[in-house]
């Protein structure tokens, strides 16, 4: 290979591996600058590159759903290793976001890193973003143990900050309602790889407001400013501890104009019933935690619908 095809091939790889940076960083700005620079490159790699990326971007700004996704990368003739893994890894954050765990578990499972055969930066990436996936999708489903596993992996595997914030998240979500303690450490380790304004720091703060409220510990993590359902509910969350269902229940009652997916839906559901001792309301939850495959936080509103007196058997039966 001569010194000038080396070369090509080097500031090829720094061309994506600036590109995948951006996207980690959460640097959206100079993401899409490097998109259309790579889509419109003479360079055949680079073009496929920003062709994919461009397609995760529409997805990540909610311009097109993960099934029209699927069908423009369907129509495309995708030559390299990365692109084709990358192709499918991008589906997977959709997924969590409509928290749809089992095609989750599915899709993560069938991603085959080995067909990359160089070691390289972006394969280490991807690799990072696999496990995240693949512990997300475990915790869902309640493979509590997995999930541990995957997190593990994601802190030993981390090439950059927001994986060990990634790691530390799902590791303390899988003992929320088991060992106040340690979930909290773990938490509050993620907060030391991520800063204010970042998709981690939000999602670890959301973590550690709820879990104060399930525990009943003082809680200095909400954010009465935010206007986002989740962060709503968490204030709403907040008062049925303190007592003030009434004010809890009008924050709630509030919320359902607003768009919600099905598993944010079980969470209101379950506060509701938190306000009103309403077996349908914890009913209504149980339904969305179901219909959402989250089978870890169906506890919720299984609890409270026994501490009614439902008969725990039937409930058994009506999570599976």
């Amino acid at each position: 290979m001569s010194t000038n095809t080396k070369e090509v091939e080097s500031n090829v790889s720094e061309e994506i591996k600036l590109l995948e940076l951006a996207d980690l960083d959460e640097n959206y700005e100079e993401m899409d600058l490097i998109i259309e620079r790579l889509r419109f490159s003479s360079d055949s790699v680079l073009n496929e590159f920003g062709n994919v990326y461009q397609i995760h971007r529409q997805l990540q700004k909610g311009q097109i759903n993960r099934i029209e996704a699927s069908r423009k990368l369907g129509k495309m003739d995708l030559k390299t290793p990365e692109c084709k893994v990358f192709s499918r890894l991008m589906i997977l954050p959709i997924c969590l976001q409509t928290a749809e765990y089992k095609l989750m578990y599915e899709v993560g499972n069938e991603i085959d890193l080995d067909i990359i055969e160089e070691e390289s930066f972006l394969k280490k990436s991807y690799r990072s973003r696999l496990l995240s996936m693949l512990a997300n999708a475990e915790l869902g489903i309640g493979n509590l143990k997995k999930a541990q596993f995957y997190a593990s992996l994601t802190v030993d595997s981390a090439i950059t900050d927001n994986f060990y914030a990634s790691g530390y998240l799902i590791h303390g979500n899988t003992l929320l309602f088991s060992d106040y303690n340690e979930a909290k450490l773990s938490f509050l380790q993620g907060l030391e790889y991520t800063e204010e304004g970042k998709f981690h720091y939000r999602e670890l703060r959301r973590s550690l407001s709820f879990l104060e409220n399930y525990h009943g510990e003082e809680n200095i993590y909400l954010d009465h400013n935010s206007n986002e359902v989740g962060e709503r509910q968490g204030v709403a969350y907040a008062l049925i501890k303190e007592g003030k269902k009434s004010e809890a229940l009008k924050i709630l009652e509030e919320l359902e104009n607003r768009e919600q997916n099905k598993n944010i839906l079980a969470f209101h559901y379950y506060y509701k019933g938190l306000c009103t001792d309403s077996k349908d309301y914890f009913f209504k939850s149980v339904r969305y935690f179901k219909e959402s495959d989250d089978t870890y936080c169906v506890k919720l509103p299984l609890d409270e619908l026994e501490r009614l007196g439902e008969n725990k058997t039937l409930l058994d039966l009506i999570t599976i």
